[in-house]
């Protein structure tokens, strides 16, 4: 007898060229769709790419605002313990702050057994008041893992949050080095053509950035750090690719 798919409903406040989006939109595109179906929900419709969404993947687009104290936010919740009562899944797994928070309290509430949360920011400032560190220590307590990147991020979930450690679990994230794999001759010649391209001096070192603009992200500090190396290696070439909020100040 053939077993029954189990079935994973995927949150995500919305999909767009970002590092936490497209990482959940590749997981689902290589599941086994012979064990696993799932099911996406994206919590801001209007902030969505739709050309991201999985092809042949039931996906919900709601249409959530990022601030968990509008009073819009209750019904989205309402609207999204219906859903899930309707697709009945296996496991809810959520990304990204509001996901996190808004997804164990309707999974519980819709009798969802298993929930499992991505945490891949630290130290975030809208995470940093009393309020957002309480709702989501009460969250926390619906959810029966905490996935993270690194030791660090769940030591400070753990210590912060007063999480237990045994609902923790460290994931690192990957990298296809076999999408990197080039002959030696064709690399040095790819090389020297970005660079002149760009204007990159071809010989020297370089130190390339590439992520969404954004103060989370810290690049300013590479560039502040950029004068102490410019003295210790005099010919290092920092390149930063990406677009954002912190694009002119940088």
């Amino acid at each position: 007898m053939t077993k029954p798919k189990i079935k994973i409903f995927y949150m995500i406040e919305r999909l767009a060229r970002a590092g936490t989006e497209l990482h959940l939109t590749k997981l689902i595109r290589q599941l086994d769709r012979e064990r696993f179906e799932p099911v996406l929900c994206c919590l801001n419709a209007s902030k969505t790419d739709r050309s991201l969404l999985p092809a042949g993947v039931r996906s919900y687009l709601l249409n959530a605002r990022w601030n968990l104290l509008n009073p819009q936010t209750f019904g989205i919740y309402r609207q999204l313990v219906k859903i899930l009562r309707k697709e009945k899944p296996e496991i809810l797994h959520s990304f990204l702050f509001v996901s996190n928070i808004i997804g164990p309290f309707a999974a519980k509430k819709a009798g969802v057994r298993k929930v499992l949360v991505t945490r891949d920011r630290m130290g975030i400032e809208w995470q940093a008041t009393a309020a957002h560190r309480w709702v989501q220590r009460l969250a926390n307590q619906r959810t029966t893992l905490i996935l993270c990147k690194t030791e660090a991020m769940g030591r400070e979930i753990s210590q912060v949050e007063h999480t237990s450690w045994d609902k923790i679990r460290v994931v690192p994230n990957g990298v296809e080095t076999e999408r990197f794999q080039f002959r030696v001759g064709e690399m040095h010649e790819s090389r020297t053509c970005l660079r002149e391209m760009y204007g990159v001096p071809v010989d020297g070192p370089l130190i390339l950035a590439v992520g969404n603009l954004k103060p989370v992200k810290g690049h300013a500090s590479l560039v502040e750090a950029a004068t102490w190396l410019r003295e210790k290696f005099p010919r290092i070439q920092i390149a930063i690719v990406g677009d954002g909020e912190s694009r002119a100040d940088l």
